[in-house]
């Protein structure tokens, strides 16, 4: 090993200090590797460390901030920060964007009469994987608002409406998996051939052929599916929490902790 993984260097800046520290665990990593490839390895590495100590690089602009749990978030350097304009350019357009994902969720379910068709399944795997992404967006901006404050109401009621907005898609989920379950290998390439356009959705198939033998009854997995399963979740399962965190959070909202001073004052 060139270095211990608990040690650490503190340089100039913790961006520094957090690309130094992950060169040493890069190169600790690398012991059992063949002596061309830790060789290589070894350059870039090395590079990259003359780099965090010659130069600044593209930090020599940010303000100089030393984490801590005490501070509020509003003494933190703004470019610290997450920007949430960077998902949602306003909170107008996200009520806009919750408003579209509802009704477009409702006109999803109106496809599901004819998922077995190869056209039916092409137009409804399009809907699912768009609206997918869309309310996986909102979710996160929700999510990332209550992390900034966890006990406004209305942020709150925000990120609840997201979750369930989630929730309801993945019950959709169940529905797309058994249908597109249906379809054998040969059946799959003939609706290729038939629709191109369901060729993108290929390693969606592929992937349920490989949980073939975990899937349930339609009945089954429509149970899970309303249980909250979260097997099949699309976004981060942190961002679905479970009921206990839900009350968890509930409670500490209003709850004050008290001021504990150290021997600074």
């Amino acid at each position: 090993m060139f270095l211990e993984s608990n040690n650490s260097i503190n340089v100039t800046h913790p961006f520094q200090n957090n690309l130094l520290n992950l060169c040493i665990q890069i190169l600790n990593k690398i012991t059992g590797e063949t002596m061309i490839k830790k060789i290589g390895i070894s350059f870039i590495v090395f590079v990259m460390l003359g780099w965090v100590f010659v130069s600044d690089g593209p930090f020599n602009n940010l303000p100089p901030f030393q984490p801590d749990a005490n501070i509020s978030r509003s003494e933190i350097p703004d470019i610290y920060k997450w920007n949430l304009e960077d998902i949602c350019p306003s909170l107008e357009k996200w009520n806009e964007g919750i408003k579209e994902s509802q009704k477009e969720l409702a006109a999803l379910k109106k496809l599901q009469d004819d998922l077995t068709t190869p056209k039916g399944i092409t137009k409804y795997l399009q809907a699912y994987f768009k609206l997918d992404d869309k309310i996986n967006a909102l979710t996160l901006y929700a999510n990332m608002e209550r992390e900034m404050e966890s006990s406004d109401q209305e942020i709150i009621a925000r990120h609840e409406l997201a979750l369930n907005l989630t929730e309801e898609l993945m019950r959709e989920g169940a529905v797309l998996r058994q249908a597109a379950m249906g379809f054998s290998k040969d059946e799959l390439k003939s609706a290729i051939d038939e629709v191109p356009e369901l060729k993108e959705f290929l390693p969606y198939f592929n992937s349920l052929l490989r949980r073939a033998d975990r899937m349930l009854s339609p009945g089954e997995e429509k149970i899970l599916s309303l249980a909250g399963d979260n097997l099949w979740a699309q976004i981060d399962l942190n961002e679905l929490p479970s009921p206990s965190e839900k009350a968890f959070r509930a409670i500490i909202s209003d709850f004050q902790l008290p001021k504990i001073k150290d021997e600074n004052g």
